[in-house]
C-alpha cells in the first residue's frame, strides 16, 4: 500500500461558549469535532455521511485550515499543515475539493453522482473528456 495521503490524529474543533456582557467568562465549549482520527491513501474516497449538526462540514473546514482546530494533528503527505505559513495553506488547499450536498441537487433526478462530482471537478481543474473521466471515476 502507499504511503498516506492524509492523516489525521485526534483532531478536535471546539468552540467556546461566553456568558455575561461586561465581564465575558467562558462557561464551556461546544464539541464540534471531538477526537476524529482516520487515514487516506491515494486513490480512496472519503464521504462523511451524518445528521445535521454532527460536525461533517466542521471537519471538512478544519482539515483545510478554513477554521483552526483545537487540537490534534493533520498531515497531508507527511507535512504537518498547522506548521505551514498562510501562504503555504492557500496553496495547498488547491489538493483539496469539498463537494457539499446541495439537497436541492440531490433530489434532481436527472443528476448523476458522477454529474455531481464532475461539475465540482471542472470548477477547480480545467479537464475534460477522459481526463475528466478519470479524475471523477
Amino acid at each position: 500500500m502507499s504511503d498516506p495521503i492524509l492523516i489525521l490524529e485526534s483532531v478536535r474543533t471546539y468552540y467556546p461558549i461566553h456568558r455575561g456582557v461586561i465581564r465575558k467568562r467562558q462557561v464551556g465549549v461546544v464539541r464540534a469535532v471531538d477526537g476524529v482520527s482516520l487515514t487516506l491513501h491515494e486513490g480512496e474516497v472519503l464521504g462523511l455521511v451524518g445528521e445535521s449538526g454532527c460536525g461533517k462540514s466542521t471537519l471538512a473546514r478544519t482539515i483545510m485550515h478554513l477554521i483552526p482546530a483545537t487540537g490534534g494533528r493533520i498531515l497531508m503527505e507527511g507535512r504537518d499543515l498547522s506548521r505551514l505559513s498562510r501562504e503555504a495553506i492557500r496553496t495547498e488547499r488547491i489538493n483539496f475539493q469539498m463537494i457539499f450536498q446541495d439537497p436541492h441537487a440531490s433530489l434532481n433526478p436527472r443528476m448523476t453522482v458522477y454529474d455531481a462530482l464532475a461539475e465540482a471537478v471542472r470548477t477547480r481543474h480545467a479537464v475534460r473528456g477522459d481526463q475528466l473521466l478519470a479524475r471523477v471515476c
